[in-house]
C-alpha cells in the first residue's frame, strides 16, 4: 500500500486495518515531534544569523557548537548512516511500484519482475534499481548535468502524487455513485488536500523566474522536459491501447498467470483477434482469470506460469465491519 511520501510494507496481521489506523497516525505524531526538536536544537545552539551566513550544513554548526571542532570530524559518518537509511526506504517503495506495473502487466516480461526468487524480496527491482543508482552515480558529471537530473525526478514525482490524490477522490465517488460502503481504512481528506496543496506550489513555483538560477541553462527546463514525458507516455499509450489495435484488428485482453515457483500473482497483455475475442470473453472474466477449467490448460508460453482459475466465493463480506474484527 502507498501513501504520499510513506511506504507501507505488506502485513500477514489478522487485522491490518485496526493496525493502521492506530499506528499510521502514532508514526506521523513521533516522526512531527522529532522534526520540530530537530530544529530546535540547531536553533537553540547555533545564531539563526550564523546559519544564514554560513555555507557549511547547519547540522555541522551545531556539532561544532555542541561537541568541539574534534569531535564534529564524526558527523560525516552519521550523515551516512541517514543516507544510507534513506536509500532502504526508497529502495523498498520504488522496486515494490516496478513489480506492481509489471504484475499489472505493463512492462515486458512481467513474471521476472514480480518473482520474489530467490530471497522473498523482488530481486529483478533491486537490481535494476541497483544499476540505475550506479549510472547516475558514476556516469553524470557533478554540476548542471546532476542538479538537471535531480529536479526532472521532482517535478513529476509531483505531478504523480497530486493525480493520486486527485484519483482517490475518483475511487471514493465511484463507491459511492455503486452504493458501496467507504473503505475500513481511508486516508484523512487533511492529509490529502494538504499533499495536493503541497504538489501544486511545487508544481507552480518553479516557472516563476528565480533572482539566481542554479544552472547555466534556462531555469524551468527541467519543467518543460517532465511535461514532455508525461506527453510523451500518453500518445504512446493511446498508440498501442487504441490506434494499433484499430489497424491491426484485435483488441487487447489481460491475462492472469500465477508462478508455481512462488505462487507470485501477475497479469499479461494479451493481443486477441476480433474473430476469437467472443470466446475469450466467454472463458474469461474481467480480470483475466479463466472462467472454463478446459482453458487453464493450455500453454503460457513458459512453464513455470499457469493460468489462473476464478474460484466462486459464495462468502458475503460485511464492510462495515470488516475493519472492526
Amino acid at each position: 500500500m502507498f501513501i504520499p511520501g510513506t511506504y507501507l510494507a505488506d502485513t500477514n496481521q489478522q487485522n491490518p486495518f485496526q493496525s493502521l489506523k492506530r499506528v499510521a497516525p502514532i508514526s506521523l505524531i513521533i516522526v512531527f515531534i522529532l522534526y520540530v526538536l530537530a530544529n530546535v536544537a540547531y536553533f537553540a545552539a547555533v545564531p539563526a544569523a550564523n546559519i544564514r551566513e554560513s555555507g557549511e550544513l547547519a547540522a555541522a554548526l551545531f556539532f561544532e557548537a555542541v561537541f568541539g571542532t574534534k569531535h564534529a570530524r564524526g558527523l560525516p559518518a552519521l550523515i551516512a548512516i541517514s543516507a544510507a537509511g534513506n536509500i532502504m526506504a526508497v529502495i523498498i517503495g520504488t522496486t515494490r511500484q516496478i513489480r506492481e506495473c509489471a504484475r499489472q502487466g505493463m512492462i515486458p516480461w512481467p513474471h521476472i519482475w514480480a518473482s520474489t526468487r530467490p530471497f522473498g524480496t523482488p530481486f529483478a527491482p533491486v537490481l535494476l534499481k541497483w544499476a540505475l543508482t550506479c549510472i547516475v552515480i558514476l556516469a553524470l558529471p557533478f554540476g548542471d548535468a546532476f542538479d538537471f537530473l535531480v529536479d526532472l525526478r521532482s517535478y513529476p514525482d509531483s505531478i504523480y502524487i497530486f493525480l493520486m490524490v486527485v484519483g482517490i477522490y475518483f475511487l471514493r465517488y465511484q463507491r459511492r455513485k455503486a452504493g458501496l460502503p467507504p473503505a475500513p481504512f481511508q486516508a484523512w481528506h487533511s492529509a490529502l488536500i494538504l499533499s495536493a496543496a503541497v504538489c501544486l506550489f511545487i508544481l507552480i513555483m518553479p516557472w516563476y523566474p528565480p533572482e539566481e538560477s542554479d544552472v547555466s541553462f534556462w531555469y524551468a527546463t527541467y519543467c518543460v522536459v517532465g511535461i514532455g514525458l508525461f506527453v510523451a507516455m500518453a500518445l504512446y499509450y493511446f498508440l498501442w491501447i487504441k490506434v494499433l489495435p484499430k489497424w491491426g484488428k484485435y483488441q487487447i485482453r489481460t491475462e492472469t498467470l500465477v508462478s508455481d515457483q512462488d505462487g507470485s500473482v501477475t497479469h499479461r497483455l494479451r493481443k486477441v483477434k476480433n474473430g476469437a475475442l467472443a470466446e475469450w470473453d466467454r472463458t474469461h472474466d474481467e480480470a483475466g482469470n479463466v472462467t472454463v477449467e478446459s482453458s487453464a490448460t493450455e500453454a503460457t508460453g513458459n512453464e513455470h506460469l499457469i493460468r489462473r482459475v476464478k474460484v466462486r466465493d459464495t462468502t458475503v463480506l460485511d464492510f462495515e465491519t470488516e475493519g472492526k474484527v
